[in-house]
């Protein structure tokens, strides 16, 4: 929920039948945008925070066998694509006309950021085969969008290629 700093998450078995349920003490778990990461036995939760506030700059990853969590911060609000891999955790969103990649080491918790100006909107971000790909929406100063598909290197997120799928 938005309203309060309280989240019930419902775990189901593989018929999808409730087995069991978790309260956790955030508001708005996920948002539309942000797809949650399963990952070596976690879940990786990017909260929002309250309707009026919005201003979570963390993800959990919550372990699936013991149900505790452990936070990580991004220093980013209202995130809109959220990646993972062995040492990394990948963030985006876009403020005050910047769109931005966080990249958060999971051992140090030492945040690197890249902006990518105020012409991108960057959402979904994956990792495949050692490249992380973000998908981009590009106003490219008319009323089109343009839609993009960045590949990134993940080290430094410098754009590799960009694929356009308008």
């Amino acid at each position: 929920t938005g309203q309060k700093n309280r989240s019930v998450i419902t775990y189901y078995d593989e018929d999808l039948q409730p087995v069991g349920s978790q309260i956790l003490p955030f508001a708005m778990l996920e948002s539309p945008s942000s797809t949650p990461q399963v990952k070596d036995g976690r879940v990786y939760l990017s909260p929002v925070g309250l309707f009026s506030v919005k201003n979570e700059k963390e993800v959990l990853a919550l372990d699936l066998d013991t149900g505790k969590y452990e936070r990580h911060n991004t220093t980013q609000v209202v995130k809109l694509g959220l990646a993972v891999d062995n040492q990394y955790l990948y963030t985006s969103n876009k403020l005050n006309f910047d769109a931005k990649i966080c990249k958060t080491d999971l051992q140090s918790g030492e945040v690197q950021s890249k902006s990518f100006g105020g012409e991108v909107t960057i959402g979904d971000l994956f990792l495949i085969d050692g490249r992380l790909y973000a998908f981009v929406l590009k106003n490219n100063g008319q009323t089109k969008l343009q839609s993009l598909i960045y590949v990134l290197d993940p080290e430094n997120l410098s754009v590799l290629q960009e694929i356009d799928v308008s």
